[in-house]
């Protein structure tokens, strides 16, 4: 499920995005398509690597962020006309992974036409030769990928020659449900939520969370105290107009001076004033106090 943050009455909570729902193809589905055209929430195939953090699901899928490739003949794209070289001296560089095709003709007497591939200076493999007449010759077909140097040559005279191309289309799905512009900002928003449910300030913010009669639980830090406290004792840390109207303290917690950070057995309002007790052994100067609370207003 893919949610956003929205704010209902000053509380924030995670709700489903309309349309979130895993729809159609699940990640990692693999689409052949006709033409060079990428497919909406999908990725070409080409080996190149991908932003993890942009794609999740699809890095969770992989274990890698690198994108696979295929070059399996069930699995061919779009059929594309391409010149390979026939001179060894001047070999056509790919532009693109696929399968590539090499065909010579002969025709009359016309014999020991034996086309030879090479691929990076190395031959791949030669077509069988035969004396039959107007007779193309068996295809040499060889995976190539991008980079690859390629040419071909033969012996004898021939009518026709030609080399061509099947440049892979193959797609995997990298999104689920929405786009990815979107599930991007979804998850950036999710972040920064969890991030502020855990974060503190000397600004009043919301924590995210509720109390048990559904009221949103607020947060502020108070520094640059200097309350004396003893144990076993209630010391008055604010006055309450510091925190105007508070229905419910949640909870309060402090630091000292010692950077000591201590949790209070008890918080309440009396005489005007947020109060807390401790159980700390000895006298302590309180510096920061953070207080959790409900209010009035909600």
């Amino acid at each position: 499920m893919i949610a956003q943050v929205k704010d209902n009455g000053g509380t924030k909570s995670l709700e489903q995005i309309s349309g979130s729902i895993p729809t159609g193809n699940p990640v990692g589905t693999l689409l052949s398509r006709a033409n060079g055209q990428v497919p909406r929430n999908y990725l070409e195939c080409d080996g190149s690597t991908f932003n993890a953090g942009q794609y999740p699901a699809l890095y969770l899928y992989l274990g890698t962020n690198v994108l696979p490739t295929y070059f399996d003949h069930s699995r061919l794209g779009a059929w594309e006309t391409k010149t390979i070289s026939t001179n060894s001296a001047t070999p056509t560089i790919m532009d693109y992974d696929g399968i590539l095709f090499i065909q010579v003709y002969r025709s009359g007497s016309q014999v020991g036409s034996n086309v030879k591939l090479f691929i990076n200076g190395e031959e791949y493999r030669s077509s069988l030769d035969t004396s039959a007449t107007n007779y193309w010759t068996e295809y040499i077909t060889a995976p190539v990928r991008k980079g690859d140097s390629v040419y071909y040559t033969f012996a004898g005279t021939v009518d026709k020659c030609g080399g061509w191309f099947y440049k892979h289309h193959i797609y995997i799905k990298a999104v689920d449900g929405v786009d990815i512009s979107d599930e991007d900002t979804f998850l950036v928003t999710v972040k920064n939520f969890v991030e502020e449910k855990n974060s503190y300030s000397t600004t009043e913010m919301l924590t995210g969370g509720k109390w048990i009669d559904g009221k949103p639980i607020y947060r502020r830090v108070f520094t640059g105290l200097s309350v004396s406290l003893s144990s076993n004792n209630f010391s008055n840390v604010l006055p309450q107009s510091s925190v105007p109207d508070i229905a419910f303290i949640t909870s309060a917690k402090g630091w000292y001076s010692d950077t000591i950070c201590f949790s209070f057995t008890e918080a309440r309002i009396q005489n005007n004033y947020i109060s807390v007790e401790s159980t700390y052994g000895g006298a302590r100067t309180l510096d920061t106090f953070c207080i959790e609370y409900t209010k009035t207003t909600d």
